[in-house]
């Protein structure tokens, strides 16, 4: 305007800020591994005790998908569910091994899942093998004449000369140390040493007669390349014009040479296996050939094509004398201590975008000027590979390698957009690399795409009369109302804050809370309408898992038997359920994405059959909101979703679940007079007095007290027990009063020797305002009033 003007007091509503997430402490859980399997090693033969509940979840397993390496049971004791395993020490594919010291023998109990009655492409139980050793001790005195070798033995002196290690190793760029880290970048190079140690012999001097590179650790695979060949020709800089070089020798016993970093074609991951292809030679000193492997492992040479020289590092056999021997002065030769390298300061550097676009802003117009070193690495890339959204190159400076774009500001692909103060055109610069002019699965250049905004000032006097609206415009409001923001978040056992890691266990609960947040809009009730997992982003993607369907119904219990439900409502605008985890069959990496269709619904409307929460429970159908008469179509068709109801796609991901993982059971031999009747004697044990050790092994007993369950009140065995507040369960008896679902230590409630799920809890507490009525209980009041009454009965 030409006078002054008030500026304008309103604007489109924004978004409050989001309440930060406090720091809180979380570590995550890693399984227990139940005490479920015993053994008892006899002279001969082995007694093993396997538990059917035998990952401690209070579900047995089927007796036919355990085996003792390959052998079924032998045996089944249906009253405690254990299954009996017995074999000779060389039966069941065990296998034998001698240390100095000890004979041990080695079992593997296998437990194989059965095909799950579902038709489904996921799995919630995986295959565990646990490794049973029986460890017996040596006998050593074999012999009651002495015998003094004067001489040392020729074999030695064989072994000696011939024991040469080799090894490849990844250096950092001083060439002092082995480079901490494995990361490169593109542009970057790889300093690599080849070297031989040589233990009494006469100097030598190692060359890499060849290398090849791959994605995974076989030298057959494809994509492969070969960059040094023919006898140690590095072929990699003719090829495809890189520098990659062989370093000039210091050492007779090392070589060094430099690899310029490359990634192959068409694989994401990264990944390059660099491998000396290994070529087993005989040993003749005038022309050497040997094999390292792998980067910083060291591999003893062979001396023949099918038999390695003589194992330095096994275990030589002992023998003892009956009689007082002169202990003997010589061995086989041994490798000298490898000096450990010290602890060195590194740093990944992070390549420095280069200074190579510099861009002028017109008024109708822009000027871009690009250097053709556009990496900074000083080599020019070719002017056809660059372009401004599609736009190629208007210009060229060839003394300076400048290459230069001009281009109105609304042509060459520029968009725009505006904020209360400015308007900004955005442009694309984009480098896309040529093909290479060698044949080969490399890439040593990635493409680029570089912004550039162009921000002008918006000018806001628009007219010379002024106007200031003295009502809230329409369109303002109607925004006001129709801004929902939708979440989906995994949440911590007690659900009060977001959790930090996305790794669960088989056999673990996802807590997943579905909420909605609105802005000047009538309170709304949200719900899930349907859940689908895949372990790709991809919702259309295969193997995909539908485990909400018809409208809020939650099915995964009832296909597969899992505790999966809604958790009772606490909030209008969040819902919370509980999914048990699970993997895809055949899916190496456990990856699940969970993509789910929320929408909301007014919270003064009823529930009905397209809005609805439903669990499978106890043979039936149950609503988190309390109205399970709704859930009634869960069974059949639920119809399909209305056109009024507001919705949206909300996902989590990537959630990550892992197997168990077991560890080798050890158990030492016990002498007993005879291995059966000393069984027979332990099986008679379990009927007798409860205060007797049941002795299973030398490092495995308890004792058979008799605990009873605070719920059902039976026998509580120690593989399914479990202490809450100073009372005794079964795993399995641990339940909600109130709902009945299954607890855990970290997710319960307790009052008055009763137990609640956490949700429940307050749910009852907040019905009535206090921890009597709420809880089914008489106020203190009520108490305190009949007491008085008694007193004053008594004192009349």
């Amino acid at each position: 305007m030409m006078g002054p003007v008030a500026k304008l007091t309103w604007s489109f509503p924004r978004l409050p800020e989001e309440p930060q997430q406090p720091d809180i402490p979380f570590e995550l859980r890693h399984p227990v591994p139940a005490n479920s399997v015993a053994a008892q090693c006899g002279e001969t033969s082995i007694y093993v005790e396997v538990m059917k509940d035998f990952f401690g979840t209070g579900q047995p397993l089927m007796p036919s998908a355990f085996t003792l390496g390959g052998c079924a049971a032998t045996g089944e004791d249906p009253s405690v569910q254990v299954l009996i395993f017995e074999s000779e020490l060389h039966g069941c594919g065990s296998t034998p091994k001698v240390t100095e010291n000890e004979l041990i023998y080695t079992f593997s109990l296998i437990y194989t899942p059965q095909e799950a009655s579902y038709a489904g492409p996921i799995i919630r139980s995986s295959g565990a093998v646990v490794q049973i050793e029986c460890h017996y001790s040596r006998v050593h005195d074999v012999s009651s004449d002495t015998l003094m070798p004067t001489w040392i033995p020729y074999a030695s002196t064989k072994v000696a000369e011939e024991l040469l290690v080799f090894s490849l190793k990844l250096m950092t760029d001083d060439w002092s140390f082995e480079r901490p880290s494995n990361q490169y970048y593109l542009g970057e190079f790889i300093n690599f040493e080849a070297s031989v140690r040589t233990y009494n012999h006469v100097p030598f001097r190692v060359f890499v007669d060849g290398c090849v590179a791959t994605t995974v650790p076989d030298v057959s695979a494809v994509p492969r390349y070969s960059f040094i060949e023919n006898n140690g020709c590095m072929v990699d800089a003719k090829i495809t014009g890189s520098s990659s070089r062989f370093m000039t020798r210091t050492q007779s016993d090392k070589l060094q040479f430099q690899l310029e970093a490359f990634r192959f074609q068409q694989v994401d991951s990264g990944l390059i296996e660099s491998r000396i292809p290994q070529v087993p030679q005989r040993y003749d000193p005038s022309s050497t050939g040997f094999a390292a492997q792998g980067f910083g492992g060291q591999t003893p040479a062979r001396s023949d094509f099918a038999r390695p020289s003589q194992d330095l590092f096994g275990v030589q056999s002992k023998e003892l004398m009956m009689g007082p021997v002169a202990k003997l002065t010589w061995s086989f030769p041994r490798l000298p201590e490898e000096p450990q390298q010290p602890d060195i300061p590194f740093e990944l550097r992070h390549p420095v975008p280069a200074n190579s676009v510099a861009a002028q802003c017109g008024e109708t117009s822009i000027y871009v000027e690009v250097m053709e070193d556009f990496f900074g690495t000083g080599q020019p890339l070719m002017p056809s590979a660059f372009s401004l959204g599609g736009c190629s190159a208007t210009g060229e400076d060839p003394s300076s390698q400048v290459l230069i774009f001009e281009s109105e500001l609304h042509g060459c692909g520029s968009t725009s957009w505006m904020t209360e103060d400015e308007l900004v055109y955005t442009f694309s610069l984009i480098y896309t690399p040529q093909q290479a002019s060698y044949s080969g699965p490399i890439i040593r250049s990635s493409g680029a795409v570089v912004g550039i905004e162009c921000h002008y000032a918006r000018v806001h006097n628009v007219s010379s009369d002024a106007l200031m609206p003295a009502w809230i415009p329409y369109a303002a409001t109607i925004v006001a109302e129709e801004l929902l923001l939708f979440s989906l978040r995994l949440m911590t056992d007690d659900w009060r804050f977001e959790r930090p890691s996305n790794q669960y266990y088989l056999g673990d609960f996802i807590n997943i809370e579905a909420s909605v947040r609105s802005y000047n809009h009538v309170p709304l009730r949200v719900f899930v309408d349907s859940c689908v997992a895949t372990s790709v982003p991809d919702t259309n993607a295969i193997p995909r898992y539908a485990f909400i369907e018809n409208n809020g119904c939650l099915v995964d219990a009832k296909l597969t038997g899992s505790g999966s439900q809604f958790m009772p409502r606490t909030q209008i605008d969040k819902l919370q359920f509980q999914l048990e985890a699970f993997r895809f069959q055949q899916e190496i990496s456990g990856f699940v994405y969970i993509t789910c269709v929320l929408k909301v619904a007014a919270a003064s409307a009823p529930t009905n059959i397209e809005q609805k929460a439903c669990s499978f429970s106890a043979n039936r159908w149950v609503s988190a909101d309390e109205d399970d008469q709704v859930c009634s179509c869960c069974d059949a068709t639920c119809g399909i979703r209305s056109g009024n109801l507001r919705w949206d796609r909300a996902s989590v991901g990537p959630i990550r679940v892992k197997d168990y993982a077991f560890g080798p059971i050890k158990y030492y031999h016990v002498e007993v007079e005879s291995f059966q009747s000393h069984f027979r004697a332990l099986m008679d044990n379990r009927n007798t007095s409860d205060d007797k050790p049941v002795q299973r092994s030398k490092s495995f007993s308890f004792k058979t007290q008799k605990e009873t369950c605070a719920s059902c009140e039976k026998t509580v065995y120690p593989m399914e027990r479990l202490v809450a507040d100073n009372l005794i369960f079964h795993n399995t008896c641990f339940c909600c009063k109130h709902c009945n679902t299954k607890l855990s230590l970290g997710s319960y409630a307790a009052l008055q020797g009763e137990f609640y799920c956490k949700p429940h809890f307050q749910q009852l507490f907040k019905s009535k305002g206090n921890y009597d009525e709420g809880f089914g209980r008489k106020q203190h009041k009520e108490r305190w009033a009949s007491k008085d009454a008694e007193s004053i009965t008594k004192t009349a």
